[in-house]
């Protein structure tokens, strides 16, 4: 008792005005970062447990405060690489703009420094709390397409068990009573994503074995997966069995919701099974003779630091103007007479772009699509999850490959599918500083590390779409156009790179 009271009356009130500082500092540090990732968790149903997950973190921790009275709080300079890596890290996303980045620094920076602030003891005391503060991240929407990929493969496996007659086409599952579509809300990510949370949050409070713990966990990894596989089966099996009658429309969703439910709460269920037989082991409560001083020097440093990275990101947010995004480059190619090359338009979706352009072209009487995009360095972001390259509620991918020309370009191709049949080929890459990308991954640093030397950010994508074809002379002239635009759009877009470059002289 002594113990909690000189831990209360001495170093609680010097350890939660060092917290408390460094925490505000965080949040005037990452302001940016977390307005966008507050975003996200708004308008995205899959991120919406995110607002409880901080709250929920420090409530753990508040449980653990009697546990920690026994251990000596005293600053941890293990720390400070840690948290100067993480502060590096965002300032890159931040100039950028890469979101992922700065989100993945920020909800990792703050428990840093607790980590920090309380000492190596203490912290790992609480490590679970610390580590689930990372679910804050608004990360998971890149496994939409093999979650999607994984269900259909499920599913159709369980169709034809069945002996429900079928023909798959990528992710289009068509059966004698119509065709269904395994599109991004079947997926399953909402339940991929919550469970995984639930699962590691049951595991903690609930299980106190090491191995059960790891188990479950892992059981919350596959479950959703498995369990999404059924519920597809489930809708398309109604489907076939009442012709159509049911399972579509509004009460797809409704099913959905409802499936969701069930699979949360028998999720919960197996983990009373989990629970039984697990020992929970003796714990006590430190006790310290002496308990030091709590430093307030190294956390004054470390405010510092966090200010000064502040102001390094006001200073990289500010990128050179780019006025020649809001050209469209020029292409010298014929106008074609149709309106539309397929009855499901074409049709990508970029968001915030300062200049677009789709044109149905025609040259040596072969018919083509070209869109092109471009941004500026100082709003809107090309690279990012919210730029689709086709409406996939009326197009999906059937494969993704990069075709390699004799002159050294590379294209990403590729190949969809529409709800009616349809197929069209999809030629792209990214145009950055005089060169072409296909890899989204480059680009971007290539784009960061250009306006970390306050140097123009400008970006463009280019794509070109044509019919399939199995003539070999209709696939060498296609590969010939696709050249030659590809070509002709650099010489022009190096005009106007050109142009950007002397406006920085004049900055």
């Amino acid at each position: 008792m002594n113990s909690m009271a000189s831990f209360a009356n001495v170093r609680y009130p010097r350890c939660l005005l060092g917290l408390s500082a460094l925490i505000l500092s965080w949040f005037f540090f990452s302001y940016q970062g977390l307005v966008s990732a507050i975003e996200i968790w708004t308008i995205s149903e899959i991120f919406q447990h995110c607002f409880f997950v901080i709250p929920g973190s420090l409530y753990l921790i508040y449980l653990q405060r009697q546990a920690l009275a026994g251990y000596a709080i005293s600053p941890s300079y293990w720390a400070i690489p840690f948290i100067l890596g993480q502060i590096i890290v965002y300032v890159v996303g931040v100039a950028g703009d890469i979101q992922l980045l700065m989100h993945v620094a920020l909800f990792s920076l703050l428990p840093t420094l607790i980590w920090f602030s309380v000492g190596n003891q203490a912290a790992w005391k609480i490590v679970f709390p610390l580590c689930f503060m990372l679910f804050s991240i608004p990360i998971g929407e890149e496994l939409i397409p093999w979650l999607q990929e994984i269900t259909a493969d499920i599913s159709v496996y369980f169709l034809s068990l069945t002996g429900v007659p079928l023909f798959r086409s990528g992710l289009y599952i068509e059966i004698p009573e119509g065709r269904f579509l395994v599109a991004e809300a079947c997926s399953g990510i909402s339940f991929f994503i919550a469970s995984i949370v639930i699962g590691n949050l049951y595991a903690y409070m609930n299980l106190h074995s090491p191995i059960r713990r790891v188990l479950f966990v892992l059981l919350s990894i596959v479950y959703p997966i498995i369990a999404n596989a059924i519920r597809v089966y489930g809708i398309i099996l109604t489907g076939h069995l009442t012709d159509m009658q049911h399972a579509v429309g509004a009460d797809h969703l409704i099913y959905g919701w409802f499936f969701f439910a069930i699979v949360i709460i028998s999720l919960v269920l197996l983990g009373e099974l989990f629970r039984r037989g697990d020992i929970q082991p003796q714990t006590t409560i430190m006790t310290t003779q002496q308990q030091p001083e709590y430093s307030m020097i190294p956390v004054i440093g470390m405010v510092v630091v966090l200010l000064l990275g502040v102001v390094w990101s006001i200073n990289v947010a500010n990128p050179l103007p780019s006025p020649t995004a809001k050209l469209v480059v020029p292409v010298n190619y014929t106008s074609a007479i149709n309106s539309s090359l397929t009855v499901t338009p074409w049709q990508p979706d970029f968001k915030n772009e300062a200049s677009q352009n789709k044109q149905i072209l025609s040259a040596d009487g072969l018919d083509f699509e070209l869109f092109q995009v471009a941004y500026s360095a100082e709003e809107g972001e090309l690279v990012g999850f919210q730029n689709k390259l086709y409406e996939q509620d009326r197009w999906t991918l059937v494969e993704a490959s990069t075709l390699d020309f004799d002159n050294g370009l590379s294209v990403v191709k590729h190949e969809i599918i529409s709800m009616r049949s349809e197929q069209r080929d999809v030629y792209f890459a990214y145009w950055f500083d005089g060169l072409f990308y296909t890899s989204k991954t480059k680009v971007k640093l290539a784009q960061t590390f250009a306006l970390l030397l306050h140097q123009p950010g400008e970006m463009r994508m280019l794509a070109l779409s044509v019919e399939p074809s199995t003539s070999t002379q209709v696939i060498r002239q296609q590969k010939a156009l696709i050249q030659s635009v590809f070509a002709d759009f650099a010489q022009n877009a190096q005009q106007l790179d050109n142009i950007d470059n002397q406006v920085e002289r004049v900055y």
